[in-house]
């Protein structure tokens, strides 16, 4: 039986030459991971490593936008293999910056439309958005009554965290509304999550109001110390 460095010398070879033929077109996130990590000093340890990243964190896509600490906790990760994928993620999302607000937001507005519209009681949603501006998550956090929700920081946080994300959208139901107009309430709430979300690394995007079939969203602005 073939040791685990030569079944793993056999298996970049193939990634490489794959990659050399075809480009990436056929390749899926895990072996385009994999051909990353081949040319770091994880190579003894490819599949087994690949395979302790994607169990963590469910998908290897997500390892390119965790923080270092983490990775270096995954099995046969090395300071340069976490600086290589790290790098990677920060050019991705330098890439995705130019369009998130400009160009999703009826996207946006669309998709908490279809899930808010028939709220019989105020909600708090929020919904992960990656370095392209595509939603890869979304989940209602709070529910209230008809006439306010609990702004629940820590909820907002730990979806967050639990879905790896920097960036996220947060969504807010008026329940009877004829039309869909910002309160100051909103306002404020909105600002006091962006703020706390600015203290963990995650940038908040905007709120979406949704009143009936009707959507409104607010671009968060943070505030700016001198």
């Amino acid at each position: 039986m073939a040791d685990t460095k030569q079944i793993n010398k056999e298996y970049t070879k193939e990634l490489r030459e794959r990659y050399a033929k075809n480009g990436d077109t056929d390749m899926s996130d895990v072996e385009l991971i994999s051909l990353i990590l081949s040319y770091t000093n994880v190579q003894s340890k490819l599949k087994e490593t690949v395979a302790a990243l994607e169990t963590h964190f469910g998908a290897v896509r997500h390892a390119y936008h965790a923080r270092y600490a983490e990775l270096m906790r995954i099995d046969g990760m090395t300071h340069h293999a976490s600086v290589l994928l790290l790098l990677i993620g920060k050019l991705v999302s330098m890439k995705g910056k130019k369009s998130p607000v400009g160009k999703r937001v009826a996207e946006y507005e669309s998709m908490f439309s279809m899930m808010m519209c028939y709220a019989r009681e105020e909600e708090l949603w929020a919904a992960a958005i990656d370095g392209d501006g595509v939603v890869v998550a979304i989940e209602r956090l709070v529910s209230g009554d008809d006439t306010q929700v609990t702004i629940a920081i820590s909820k907002v946080i730990k979806f967050a965290m639990y879905h790896n994300t920097r960036k996220i959208i947060i969504a807010h139901s008026h329940p009877g509304a004829i039309e869909v107009e910002e309160s100051s309430a909103d306002v404020y709430s909105m600002n006091y999550i962006g703020s706390m979300l600015d203290n963990t690394g995650v940038e908040l995007i905007g709120q979406v109001l949704v009143a009936g079939k009707k959507t409104k969203m607010i671009e968060y602005k943070p505030q700016r110390t001198t």
